[in-house]
């Protein structure tokens, strides 16, 4: 019987409007497999709202610096559009990169989608806010 080898399948990324936002959820590690298909949902995420995206990282246990480079390149090209992005669900090894290199550091994060939501309504001012990336 002849074994087929299977690549992994990308990870999920379900995109839905969230109230005025549009939020899009990770369903998986973010690697250098995953890396185009990742970029390429959360670009597509990005051309669908005009105020601010969600990115919520919940299911999200592991990204690399592939993860990091969509995350800046994308923040980058939200603000020439006049975007916020705000990520959620931020823990473990993702939390530790993310506090760790500058690119991301301008990156707002909340709790979940329902707080980042009520921030964003809220207007986003607080610039010492304790939820923010260090």
């Amino acid at each position: 019987m002849d074994a087929t080898v299977q690549a992994p399948s990308p990870p999920a990324v379900i995109t839905e409007p969230f109230g005025a936002y549009t939020l899009a959820r990770i369903a998986d590690d973010i690697t250098s497999i995953t890396y185009q298909d990742v970029d390429d949902a959360l670009t597509a995420a990005l051309a669908t709202t005009r105020t601010a995206l969600i990115i919520d990282l919940a299911q999200v246990g592991d990204c690399g610096s592939d993860g990091l480079k969509i995350l800046a390149r994308l923040n980058l090209r939200a603000a020439g559009r006049g975007v916020s992005i705000v990520l959620t669900g931020v823990h473990g090894r993702v939390a530790h990169l993310l506090g760790a290199t500058s690119p991301s550091r301008g990156i707002p994060i909340r709790m979940d989608p329902s707080s980042a939501a009520r921030w964003l309504d809220q207007g986003t001012a607080a610039l010492d806010d304790p939820y923010l990336a260090p």
